[in-house]
């Protein structure tokens, strides 16, 4: 059994949506300071549209201590 279709527009603007869709199955990359901005950013527009209880501080949870074993 499918998940049933709401025909509702999603809540989250489309370049938030390019980006996120952009970003899936991608090769290993390193974990940088950038990436960690981009996913506040996308969590800061889940929390705008109440889609996840905020606040929610993403970007400290950036770890890039093993980012150099992928360069």
């Amino acid at each position: 059994m499918g998940v049933p279709s709401t025909n509702r527009p999603l809540k989250i603007s489309q370049d938030i949506t390019t980006r996120a869709l952009a970003r899936s199955a991608k090769p290993l990359a390193p974990v940088t300071p950038a990436i960690g901005d981009e996913l506040q950013a996308i969590t800061d527009s889940f929390i705008a549209l109440e889609l996840i209880p905020g606040p929610v501080d993403i970007r400290s949870r950036i770890d890039d201590r093993f980012s150099a074993v992928f360069q």
